[in-house]
């Protein structure tokens, strides 16, 4: 023997979890009168959804009805403003400038100071120094090293060899000296911007934040 359940769907009014009114709960007058605070802890103690407010709690995740809230969002930001991609591609500054790690600080020889803008590039295995300036500092050799360097885009040069120094590079206002080995290279960068003169100079320095490279002209690294 076979029976069939019947079973009948009553369709109940919406109820508010605010005020007990025969509305839904979204458009309750009365909860605009409450603090966020106050209107999560009755939908918590209620064990409702964040998302629609239904009783039952389930995980937001999950809300049947939160695809439906984003669609209608996004509806409504499409019709507010139907050239916002544009708007924002607009304010972008084609030719923006970009402000690397640069300092400037004193290189000391044996007979000679020289003041050197220095730049700091964390993605560097090695250190280097223009050519004509470690000659200048009379700089002597201390070994050779045959390197093959690779470049942005996974491009790697030929092997090329380098002359290795150790130098000594001081703090502009002297509180810091260290030693290092550096190798030579005839050309390190091109055109590399100093900070450039603002009001943003002086906030800094008010905060402790003394920057050294600032100059108008653009000296080599």
């Amino acid at each position: 023997m076979l029976l069939a359940s019947t079973r009948t769907t009553e369709v109940k009014k919406p109820k508010c979890i605010f005020c007990d009114g025969k509305h839904v709960s979204s458009d309750c007058f009365n909860a605009q009168k409450l603090t966020l605070e106050e209107k999560q802890k009755i939908v918590r103690d209620k064990n409702c959804c964040f998302a629609c407010l239904l009783p039952g709690h389930h995980v937001t995740l999950m809300c049947d009805q939160l695809q439906a809230f984003k669609n209608a969002n996004q509806k409504k930001e499409e019709e507010e403003n139907p050239s916002g991609n544009n708007v924002n591609l607009s304010n972008v500054n084609p030719n923006p400038k970009v402000f690397l790690q640069t300092f400037k600080a004193k290189l000391l020889s044996s007979d000679k100071e020289k003041t050197v803008r220095v730049l700091c590039d964390t993605g560097s295995q090695k250190s280097y120094i223009l050519k004509n300036i470690a000659e200048e500092m009379k700089y002597p050799v201390g070994r050779q090293e045959t390197i093959k360097h690779s470049v942005f885009g996974g491009v790697s040069t030929k092997e090329c060899k380098h002359n290795c120094y150790r130098i000594k590079l001081k703090q502009l206002n002297g509180n810091f000296t260290c030693n290092f080995e550096v190798l030579d290279q005839a050309i390190i960068c091109e055109n590399v911007l100093p900070v450039s003169e603002g009001p943003c100079l002086d906030e800094l320095k008010g905060l402790g934040v003394i920057l050294t490279d600032t100059n108008v002209s653009i000296e080599p690294i």
